[in-house]
């Protein structure tokens, strides 16, 4: 599994690309007017999954023998850590807006953890905000499986889902008591960002 040093390069980079790019013209167009979580979804899962891709550090496409990416992987990403491969689930959202998004075949988790061929699963949650002042993107970065509490199972499509009423709090609170990787900066203008105590 990833280290906490490695889990935040991830966070920030993510964090600090988004917060630029909030500002720009072409994003306050495409989340003008309401519902801007549906309007985002995909465009927040492309450009965050090429800005890691780039990186180089850590993360890599997952992909099938012949080089092309593999169809309905687990993950947007998978970042590799001591030899081990695991997934990344990019999502992205309204900030005060909680649903149950889909995260994952619990059928597909379950046979991967017990072949051992992954021992965590990422998710990289992008929730944006609206002040002011403008948008305002609040990142979190968590292994879920240290958050299954905050989850539910719909035996129907099979899926694994998040509940976001429950779990964004969790995190909201773990992260002022400095436990997990997950952040939110306000927006300052001109005179910078204030920060929130890093885990």
């Amino acid at each position: 599994m990833l280290t906490q040093s490695e889990m935040s390069f991830i966070r920030r980079l993510t964090e600090d690309y988004w917060f630029a790019e909030v500002q720009e013209p072409e994003f306050m167009r495409i989340a003008a007017g309401k519902e801007i979580g549906h309007k985002i979804g995909d465009m927040v899962d492309e450009k965050t999954t090429q800005l890691l891709k780039d990186c180089g550090k850590f993360t890599i496409l997952h992909q099938q023998s012949g080089g092309a990416a593999a169809s309905r992987s687990m993950g947007d990403l998978w970042v590799e850590a001591d030899g081990i491969y695991n997934p990344v689930n990019i999502k992205a959202g309204e900030y005060g807006k909680n649903g149950q998004p889909n995260l994952v075949s619990l059928k597909r988790v379950l046979t991967a953890l017990a072949d051992c061929l992954i021992d965590s699963y990422y998710l990289l949650i992008m929730k944006i905000g609206r002040s002011d002042k403008g948008f305002l993107p609040h990142v979190y970065f968590v292994d879920m499986l240290d958050f299954l509490d905050y989850t539910v199972f719909d035996s129907g499509p099979g899926q694994m889902m998040l509940k976001e009423a429950h779990f964004l709090p969790r995190c909201g609170c773990a992260l002022r008591q400095g436990t997990i990787c997950a952040t939110a900066r306000p927006v300052r203008g001109g005179e910078g960002r204030e920060t929130l105590r890093d885990p």
